[in-house]
């Protein structure tokens, strides 16, 4: 079994690589990717352990080989702090993993039908089970409140449709009468 695990994840690492589209695989051989990383390392002021873990730890999340809560792990495993880590995943996320993103979904040619039908079932999807999406959608539409007139003027009296209630005597028999 010792055999079989590593050549498990190398298998599992080639085919996370193989299947990054072509671009992003030349984005992280090119020199702006070791630029980035290298900038991203002196900004959290790393020492060149730390900086070969975070190097490998920013590839992995971008070819999808790992997930963050692994890569966490392995920051922590070389004694980068929180603080660092979001440093870390903040400057990742913003000038390599969006960039790849973007640059993969401009190279994937999906048919227009296809396309289209696949918009179609994710909004069936978002609206049945997504309730903030449905949330959004009765907050985007217009409403209006009925105004209501109202008189703030010092100058008008309050009008009473019924008159004011007279007080009426009337005898309590547990108090005494006063003498007369």
């Amino acid at each position: 079994m010792n055999e079989e695990y590593p050549k498990k994840i190398i298998t599992d690492y080639e085919l996370a690589l193989e299947s990054t589209p072509k671009e992003v695989r030349d984005f992280l051989w090119s020199d702006t990717y070791k630029k980035i990383v290298e900038g991203i390392i002196k900004t959290c002021n790393l020492t060149p352990s730390q900086g070969e873990v975070v190097s490998d730890v920013l590839f992995d999340l971008t070819i999808n080989a790992i997930d963050d809560v692994t890569a966490r792990a392995k920051l922590s495993g070389v004694g980068v702090s929180e603080i660092n880590q979001e440093k870390i995943f903040n400057l990742g996320y913003e000038f390599i993993i969006s960039p790849s993103i973007s640059e993969a979904e401009e190279t994937v040619d999906l048919p227009e039908t296809e396309y289209a039908e696949e918009e179609a079932e994710n909004k069936e999807v978002l609206t049945q089970n997504d309730p903030l999406a449905n949330l959004a959608t009765r907050l985007s539409q217009p409403s209006a409140i009925a105004p209501v007139k109202r008189d703030y003027s010092i100058t008008s009296t309050p009008t009473t449709s019924t008159p004011l209630a007279t007080p009426q005597k009337t005898f309590d028999p547990y108090r005494e009468l006063p003498e007369k």
